[in-house]
């Protein structure tokens, strides 16, 4: 369970427990292939949560489109995240998504609601819309208060479409990413 560390701060034979970090992106509402990858990472289901003893899951964003498991996927990563066992960013397709979801002081979409992002986004839809109104509303308010970089002491992570919020201050760090393909 440990890893020996011989660092010059500590002893020679100190063993203690690190937490692994494991950089999933792209998910794009494939819940199902979430939990397969999940459960390869040593992660188990308890009470309705994915978690692991020492290993920690760093959404990248791009939660959204493409696959018609979208509700599934965003209340798995919410529980994540709630629980402790998971943080996230939003990603680009999650921010069109909220914006095609949210009014303007003057009652018009932030994203417009034409064909071109109707297309983009009918996926989605599809999905969004057997979701009971409550949830999508809750969900839609916990996706918008993700943040879009994520910075700790270990990582800082940023995606590759949002790099010009901090991209001065990326260079030292690696880039991870776990596609999901």
């Amino acid at each position: 369970d440990g890893i020996r560390d011989r660092s010059p701060s500590r002893g020679l034979g100190d063993v203690y427990k690190r937490q692994t970090y494991d950089f999933i992106a792209d998910i794009h509402g494939r819940h199902t292939l979430l939990k397969e990858k999940l459960i390869k990472l040593g992660y188990y289901e308890k009470d309705g949560v994915f978690i692991s003893n020492n290993r920690k899951a760093i959404f990248l964003g791009d939660l959204v489109d493409r696959g018609l498991e979208v509700g599934e996927t965003l209340q798995l990563v919410k529980k994540m995240c709630d629980y402790g066992s998971a943080e996230a960013i939003l990603g680009n397709h999650d921010w069109n998504w909220l914006m095609y979801n949210t009014l303007d002081s003057q009652g018009n979409f932030l994203r417009k609601h034409n064909e071109k992002n109707d297309r983009q986004n009918e996926t989605t839809r599809q999905a969004w819309s057997l979701i009971h109104l409550t949830e999508r509303k809750e969900t839609l308010n916990w996706l918008g208060n993700l943040p879009f970089v994520l910075e700790t002491k270990e990582y800082r992570v940023v995606p590759v479409s949002y790099t010009h919020l901090r991209a001065h201050e990326t260079d030292s760090y690696p880039v991870c990413r776990l596609l999901l393909e």
